[in-house]
């Protein structure tokens, strides 16, 4: 296993809780953001593309809307929602790893949504003002979070009432 803080004996990454889990996760993502895309296309069987599209449409996201994106990682889900919301909207992509964001953003660089911002933040801590999303999407994150009472809290904290909130993943 991965060593953990001192005091305490080596744990394999999904027993870690709180910032030991967080420090874990973040180390392993910036390890695999570059050939993460690749790697999920594998691992999904080419099926991932789809399942985005899929969790974009049962959003119900309009136009105009405002979306996060928690746990955006390379931003694919973050810019199917851009496109979806047009220039009108505005979408936020978080994420932990500042390897995966620096994957994101070189796509942005590249990609036709300036109204898309990226940003690192924590997934029980996105910094976005209460009330704030019309939808909150997810994919491929739940299952890297330790604590997920604080995720779930936070995603009803930043979402308006009667938003909505999309999760994609996989065992």
């Amino acid at each position: 296993g991965d060593e953990v803080s001192a005091g305490t004996e080596a744990a394999p990454g999904w027993e870690l809780t709180g910032t030991d889990r967080e420090r874990y996760v973040e180390r392993m993502f910036d390890g695999i953001a570059k050939p993460y895309d690749r790697l999920n296309r594998v691992i999904s069987l080419g099926r991932d593309r789809r399942w985005r599209a899929v969790a974009v449409e049962m959003s119900g996201v309009r136009a105009g809307d405002n979306v996060a994106d928690v746990g955006c990682g390379t931003g694919d889900l973050a810019f199917d929602f851009a496109r979806a919301v047009g220039a009108s909207g505005r979408v936020v992509g978080l994420d932990l790893s500042p390897g995966m964001l620096q994957v994101a953003t070189a796509k942005h660089a590249a990609s036709d949504v300036p109204w898309l911002s990226l940003h690192r933040a924590n997934a029980a801590a996105t910094g976005l003002p209460d009330a704030w999303a019309d939808v909150v999407g997810m994919g491929w994150v739940l299952r890297n979070v330790g604590d997920r009472a604080p995720v779930y809290k936070e995603i009803q904290r930043i979402l308006r009432p009667g938003g909505r909130f999309v999760c994609i993943d996989m065992s």
